[in-house]
């Protein structure tokens, strides 16, 4: 199955899995699942940390460029 995560699933998926559903980690986690991120995600982490909404998202964007594919994730590109 492929998975398109929202902003929200993935930044707690990468900063504290804990807070997702046990439904929503097994289906991260399944080995026959593909994980997808869409770039509007950084974007729209980029415009709340720029507004103050999303302080906690400032690590995660100025970490690495590279953060999805180091966690497995294929970044999605519409057709």
């Amino acid at each position: 199955m492929r998975l398109l995560l929202d902003t929200n699933a993935m930044f707690w998926w990468l900063i504290d899995e804990a807070k997702l559903s046990p439904e929503a980690h097994a289906a991260i986690k399944a080995k026959d699942n593909e994980v997808y991120v869409s770039i509007a995600s950084a974007w729209e982490m980029a415009i709340k940390v720029g507004l103050g909404k999303w302080p906690e998202a400032r690590t995660l964007l100025t970490t690495s460029k590279a953060w999805p594919a180091q966690r497995g994730f294929a970044c999605y590109q519409s057709p």
